[in-house]
């Protein structure tokens, strides 16, 4: 922040909600740090958990304690409360790259320009700045939150995976239920 505040304890005051200081509060401040650093980079609350916070609950479902802060929680004020304009960028910027290695042609989002130029992606960030993406290639990849269904003929089966931000589920329905 420009004032020298110290964004990491800004952030840790968003997330416990009563005032955070390093001196005081060192731990939690921490926590604040590992938000900012991780979570701007779209880190979502399983990823979080595994990375910073073994130590807290991913959701509401593993703590008797409603007033526990959970990793979901911390993504959720991170996304809607401190950083709200954040998530818009990295849509803007995935959307402008996705274009441009589609049709080719230059696009820009965020003062971020997007080109092709003998087979790399170029970002051109607004010091004038140049970042180098090789090869790009357009892939569909199943969302992490797709549900997936096949059946199987010979049992009589309907299997259904759901991937979810805590790993996979697997599901199995006999035709006759």
């Amino acid at each position: 922040m420009a004032s020298g505040a110290d964004v990491y304890c800004d952030m840790a005051t968003d997330i416990y909600k009563h005032p955070v200081t390093a001196k005081e509060h060192p731990e939690k401040r921490q926590t604040g740090k590992n938000s900012v650093l991780g979570l701007g980079f779209q880190m979502g609350p399983a990823k979080f958990q595994w990375k910073y916070a073994q130590n807290m609950p991913l959701d509401g479902t593993e703590t008797n304690d409603p007033n526990e802060i959970t990793c979901r929680e911390v993504v959720r004020v991170y996304r809607k409360e401190w950083a709200p304009r954040v998530p818009y960028l990295w849509y803007g910027l995935q959307g402008a790259s996705l274009k441009t290695v589609q049709t080719g042609s230059p696009h820009e989002s965020y003062g971020v320009v997007y080109r092709m130029v003998d087979g790399w992606l170029t970002a051109t960030v607004p010091t004038g700045g140049v970042i180098w993406y090789y090869n790009p290639r357009v892939v569909r990849m199943p969302k992490p939150w797709a549900v997936e269904e096949w059946e199987d003929p010979d049992q009589d089966v309907v299997h259904v995976e759901k991937r979810t931000d805590t790993g996979l589920m697997r599901f199995s329905f006999s035709a006759a239920c």
